[in-house]
């Protein structure tokens, strides 16, 4: 079944309407992602294939690439819509569609890794709980790719322990549906840093959560200095402006002022290079250069931090013009 942006629906085979719902649902948010979109499907496709599962993809902005991805898994649906939307939005849309009991939200540039079909089907016959796991680095040979990966994602590296967290990022999050709608949705404002709200709902909410290590995906980074360093920014000033629109966040939060950036780029520098050095088996000499280039990565999300923290909305536009950040 495919829907258009004015919510109708065109059926590409019968459906039951009484069809038992599947044990899990997979929403992926799409925007002209047709160039990772197929690789996530078809490894869906290989690790679900023995699993009651749907795949919903929401495809905003619309171009058909989503729905030419898709044509070949008869579990997909592709839901379009006509008009961008932002992350939180499309999630919201894509669950909304959604029939299963247990709702996985996982990136359009996330792979599944082999194996991770069996770590999913174990988890659904566990005690529900909000569930992540981690990312391992879909362009190792890229710098660029590398700085992206390590600044972003080094506390979701393979090797990082099992257990409880913080905070569940949703590039993958695995979520009962009777925790889903216990919760405000996300927040549809937020281009980036919108899991950083829903996280922090599903903390103070006081529902289970847990890291499964053996739930692993690859993530294709962007493989541009330019376009890292540009993301970077976004991805502060997303964090920055979640924290000053939702002041329950701001205990997490140091508010630095100019003269101590200097001090906190070093804190998170060194945050950064302890990561790398305890997950990075053998890095030899690419473990350096890569912490050179996290200096300049550290300083963008830093500036957009203080940025979405400190400014009002009205007063953002020459950084956010600069920064290629949509209104």
């Amino acid at each position: 079944m495919r829907y258009t942006d004015d919510g109708n629906a065109q059926m590409d085979e019968p459906r039951s309407p009484d069809a038992s719902p599947p044990r899990v649902s997979v929403v992926i948010p799409s925007y002209r992602s047709g160039r990772t979109l197929g690789d996530v499907l078809a490894a869906l496709h290989r690790e679900l294939s023995e699993m009651s599962h749907e795949i919903v993809v929401l495809d905003s902005a619309a171009r058909g690439d989503a729905a030419a991805a898709a044509r070949p898994y008869p579990t997909v649906r592709v839901v379009e819509r006509a008009e961008r939307l932002s992350c939180g939005d499309a999630r919201n849309a894509g669950a909304a569609a959604a029939r299963g009991d247990r709702i996985l939200f996982l990136d359009a540039d996330c792979v599944p890794q082999p194996g991770w079909g069996r770590a999913l089907a174990r988890l659904l016959d566990e005690p529900p709980a909000a569930v992540s796991g981690p990312m391992a680095n879909g362009t190792p040979r890229s710098w660029a790719g590398s700085l992206q990966y390590w600044v972003e994602f080094s506390r979701f590296v393979p090797s990082s322990r099992p257990g409880h967290r913080q905070f569940l990022p949703s590039f993958q999050l695995l979520i009962p549906r009777e925790f889903l709608t216990s919760l405000p949705p996300y927040a549809p404002e937020f281009i980036v840093a919108e899991d950083i709200l829903f996280s922090g709902r599903i903390t103070r909410a006081g529902l289970p959560v847990r890291f499964e290590p053996e739930l692993v995906v690859t993530h294709r980074n962007k493989e541009r200095l330019r376009d890292v360093l540009r993301h970077l920014f976004q991805l502060g000033y997303g964090s920055g402006r979640a924290r000053r629109l939702y002041p329950g966040l701001r205990k997490a939060t140091v508010r630095f002022v100019p003269f101590l950036a200097p001090a906190v780029l070093a804190y998170t520098w060194a945050g950064l290079a302890w990561r790398m050095i305890t997950a990075w088996p053998n890095p030899g000499w690419r473990a350096p250069v890569l912490l050179a280039l996290a200096v300049p990565g550290l300083a963008c999300w830093h500036a957009g931090f203080w940025v979405g923290l400190n400014f009002p909305r009205k007063t953002q536009w020459p950084y956010r013009r600069l920064m290629g950040i949509p209104r």
